[in-house]
């Protein structure tokens, strides 16, 4: 019997919020470790891409404009249940907020 190997397929990270652009180019081909980077700059946005193809792994800007990333977050958790989603963000007194809503991580930024 032949297991497919899950890591030797593409994973799909998709970033949401300005300033996301620390994994390189978006919607670019498979790197070398077979990530794809796809990108969204609302919430809107976010939930279209994850219709489109649900991603392996979500990063989130915890300060998106017109839509709190709180409720993005909870929006998220509902659209791809058991998909880690991980909140960036500059402000660290926010990261408890964060796990609290749920969120896998909190990545501070910027580097």
């Amino acid at each position: 019997m032949d297991i497919p190997n899950a890591l030797s397929s593409t994973r799909c990270i998709l970033l949401i919020g300005a300033g996301m652009d620390f994994l390189g180019p978006a919607d670019s081909a498979p790197d070398s470790d077979g990530f794809r980077i796809k990108r969204a700059s609302s919430v809107e946005g976010a939930l279209a891409a994850i219709r489109e193809e649900p991603p392996d792994v979500a990063i989130f800007d915890i300060d998106l404009p017109v839509n709190s990333g709180y409720s993005l977050l909870e929006e998220l958790r509902e659209a791809i249940p058991g998909v880690p989603v991980i909140a960036a963000g500059s402000d660290l007194s926010r990261a408890l907020d964060a796990f609290r809503s749920g969120a896998a991580d909190f990545l501070a930024t910027p580097f």
